[in-house]
């Protein structure tokens, strides 16, 4: 196994990993509506096999450089605008393995909008950014993740996403796995769980509870309706 195919094994086994060490009730979607929330991430960027590095005449003079696979961290930003509805901003620096030249380190900043189907753990995505594989150039993106709740205000996240650059209509993927936290208090998701849970608890208290069958005196008719529930006939 070579080391790319190691290191996609690690991304995608590590969220199951911690789904089996933490297993913490979800916070519910209403509950994140209006919450900002700031994240952290580590990513693998797979490049197209026909990308040619344009050397800055200053630093190269190679015409034939070329770059390849790429690893790297960010930062993001975000904002629940709905209950199935996110935008966010991430930025990334990424290490590109390249080949005959030197170039500066390439970068991913896009703004998108993630889409919960289900308002819980699954998501997809879309967006429009910058992608600086030797040159910076607007890119589209889409993909789809899957987000684990450690806490009310706390998640990890498995992520891919494809990228296309419209200048030499270049196609790359990306995988991230990144931590993110939400910021408020985390009294709303648990007073409404609390609530929920007492509302739960008075309706169970207000069902009548059936009589049992009871026959004291052995009569044949059942102390609920005997009239002398006591005295035998």
């Amino acid at each position: 196994m070579n080391k790319h195919l190691r290191l996609n094994a690690i991304l995608l086994s590590t969220p199951f990993l911690f789904t089996t060490v933490f297993a913490n009730e979800q916070p519910l979607a209403e509950d994140l509506v209006g919450k900002f929330y700031g994240g952290a991430h580590l990513l693998y960027l797979n490049t197209d096999n026909d990308r040619m590095i344009t050397p800055d005449p200053l630093k190269a003079n190679d015409p034939f450089a070329t770059a390849d696979h790429g690893s790297g961290f960010g930062g993001e930003l975000g904002y629940r605008f709905s209950e199935s509805t996110e935008f966010r901003l991430s930025y990334s620096k990424i290490n590109i393995d390249k080949k005959n030249s030197f170039f500066d380190k390439a970068y991913v900043a896009e703004i998108d909008a993630l889409y919960f189907p289900t308002k819980q753990n699954f998501y997809v995505l879309g967006g429009y950014g910058y992608l600086d594989v030797g040159q910076s150039k607007p890119s589209l993106d889409l993909g789809a993740g899957y987000r684990h709740y450690l806490s009310d205000n706390s998640a990890v996240y498995l992520e891919g996403k494809g990228h296309y650059q419209f200048s030499g209509h270049y196609q790359e993927t990306s995988a991230h796995l990144g931590f993110v936290f939400f910021f408020g208090d985390e009294s709303k998701s648990t007073s409404s769980r609390k609530s929920r849970a007492s509302a739960d608890k008075n309706s169970l208290a207000a069902t009548p509870i059936v009589a049992s069958a009871v026959d004291s005196d052995k009569d044949g008719v059942i102390d609920k309706v005997d009239n002398c529930p006591s005295t035998p006939l």
